[in-house]
């Protein structure tokens, strides 16, 4: 919440310094915080102090705006817009948001749509190869890239289930995950003995060996920059029962087989590899995330989660910094509640926080009904959300702070601030 002329129950450091450009002037500490001088909400309105309730953030931009000549302008393709897009789809797009519409073409509206607000974008090209549903083609990819030079496009697969064709029966049978007693395991996508989806065993060299290959030409094929792998199983495989699973015995021997699965595929590669796991030990050999739930407003969970490990909300931050800094690709992926400006404003500002570089791009997750495939809810899946969320938001997503000036510090409060070129971004953090 933020009220003009409320004095602020959050107590920063008295002779705390900010900086602009051209100049430096100290916050006034009175027992509240003071604005450095008086600012500009999202909304609209002038402020001069702000308060701020957990689970609540503020993005001010300075009342007499600096020249755009001070400001350092973004090369990608929303030009001097902080915040910068980018997403992975893989369903609904131009006819609705049901979980059955998931498969469809990107339009050619979508398809110019996206070449003017989005920096990265991950499809699964591909999305059934038995019936050959192709989500885009190549040329649509060279027409993105074309149409913004520094456009990131990557395939989606997934790492554990290989479909009929491109899976072949006959020579990568022994490829796939088995039972103690040698029969196939069904489990994820593989419902049933028939089914012509395989459950791939991670830690077979010749699978990872094929699976190199394969990914390395389909990249080549869509003139991408690498592939998203989704569905690695660190903790076990879902929707089977790890106990009667042949040569697996333990969530370290699933680790284990995952990070040997992405050492043969990762090193002397000549593509970009991002997966879910954040952790160091998993990125060593990759290059950037997939932030599924990079972040989830607190009312879903009793957490904030990054795929397979909770986090705190500073490490959070530190992630997003640290992976950004490297100028690795990551997917920052907003979980908020439907409809919930003051969600939207704290998952956004937790996003400019933890932004180090534009690698780092925002996919909002608007969550309804029970969250994520309940009531036919995709969770922003599909590029109709997108958009959608996009044209809600716009004033929150087009806002123009410029560069950061320094890193996010938090006060003895635990409120983080950021300085920015043309305002400053709070949070009040609900963890």
């Amino acid at each position: 919440m933020i009220r003009k002329q409320l004095f602020l129950t959050l107590i920063l450091p008295i002779g705390l310094i900010f900086c602009t450009s051209c100049g430096l002037f100290e916050a006034k500490v009175i027992g509240n915080y003071t604005l450095p001088e008086t600012m500009i909400t999202i909304d609209g309105n002038t402020v001069d102090q702000i308060f701020l309730s957990p689970g609540e953030s503020a993005i001010l931009t300075y009342k007499n705006k600096r020249p755009d000549s001070d400001l350092i302008v973004h090369s990608e393709i929303r030009t001097k817009k902080t915040v910068r897009l980018g997403g992975y789809f893989y369903a609904g797009f131009e006819d609705g948001s049901d979980i059955s519409d998931r498969g469809l073409h990107i339009s050619e509206r979508q398809l110019d749509w996206v070449s003017v607000n989005i920096d990265i974008l991950s499809l699964n090209t591909y999305y059934n190869p038995a019936e050959e549903i192709k989500m885009i083609y190549p040329n649509e990819v060279k027409f993105l890239k074309e149409k913004n030079p520094k456009f990131r496009f990557y395939n989606m697969v997934f790492g554990t289930t290989m479909i009929e064709p491109t899976f072949d029966p006959e020579t990568m049978s022994e490829w796939t995950l088995k039972y103690t007693n040698g029969q196939e395991a069904i489990g994820l996508r593989r419902e049933n003995g028939s089914s012509p989806n395989h459950v791939m065993d991670m830690n077979n060299k010749e699978y990872a060996d094929f699976f190199k290959n394969y990914i390395t030409d389909h990249a080549q094929e869509y003139h991408a920059d690498g592939v998203f792998i989704d569905e690695i199983m660190w903790q076990g495989y879902w929707g089977i029962n790890t106990i009667d699973l042949k040569d697996y015995n333990s969530d370290k021997d699933y680790n284990n087989a995952s990070l040997n699965f992405l050492k043969r595929i990762g090193e002397n590669s000549t593509i970009e590899i991002i997966h879910q796991a954040f952790w160091d030990e998993a990125q060593q050999y990759t290059h950037g995330v997939w932030g599924e739930y990079a972040f989830k407003f607190n009312f879903y969970r009793n957490d904030n989660y990054i795929f397979y490990r909770n986090m705190t909300y500073d490490e959070i931050i530190q992630k997003s910094l640290e992976l950004s800094s490297r100028n690795e690709t990551y997917i920052w992926a907003a979980w908020y509640r439907l409809d919930n400006s003051k969600d939207f404003e704290h998952v956004l500002s937790t996003y400019l926080l933890g932004k180090g570089s534009n690698s780092v791009v925002f996919q909002p997750h608007p969550i309804f009904g029970n969250g994520y495939g309940s009531q036919g809810n995709l969770a922003g899946y599909d590029i109709k959300t997108f958009e959608n969320e996009y044209n809600k938001y716009k004033k929150y997503l087009d806002v123009e702070l410029g560069n950061p000036v320094g890193d996010p510090e938090k006060n003895l409060d635990g409120i983080w601030v950021r300085i920015f070129e043309n305002g400053m971004v709070f949070s009040h953090p609900n963890i």
